[in-house]
């Protein structure tokens, strides 16, 4: 059997269901952080705009560039983060409904064909028992 399979989406609704909670996850993890580095260096910049530096001073251009620059960098980390996450819960999606959809394929074929037949797994997908307990009931009844 190939190790790859002809389609990323094989159950399209639970895997879109997979990736949106993904992305949920995702959401609120990244706001809560935002929340905190934020709320964290709030009084440090209120603090340092109280020295009454000179506009030219290091530290108050940093102050100045920070809202711009952290602005930008979130940005960036948002959209590199949100494209981790898409590919990753899709791979994970992707061996959850490979081996339901190869079992669901080969009960298909057994009640077209007549034909008692094991069912095959990729390599590193999930659930690898349900095809060996598939499988071993697949013997059982050939020997009946």
């Amino acid at each position: 059997m190939e190790n790859k399979r002809k389609h990323l989406f094989i159950n399209k609704q639970f895997q879109a269901n997979i990736i949106t909670k993904f992305f949920g996850f995702f959401y609120f993890i990244y706001a809560i952080f935002l929340l905190i580095v934020f709320t964290l260096l709030g009084p440090l910049f209120a603090e340092i705009s109280l020295l009454n530096l000179p506009p030219d001073h290091g530290l108050s251009v940093m102050v100045a560039n920070f809202n711009f620059y952290a602005f930008w960098i979130a940005i960036i980390a948002f959209l590199a983060l949100s494209c981790f996450v898409f590919i990753a819960a899709l791979l994970l999606s992707h061996k959850i409904a490979g081996p339901i959809y190869s079992i669901k394929r080969t009960m298909k074929e057994i009640i077209s064909e007549g034909n008692l037949k094991e069912a095959q797994f990729r390599e590193k997908d999930f659930f690898v028992d349900l095809k060996d307990q598939f499988n071993e009931f697949i013997v059982y009844l050939k020997k009946k």
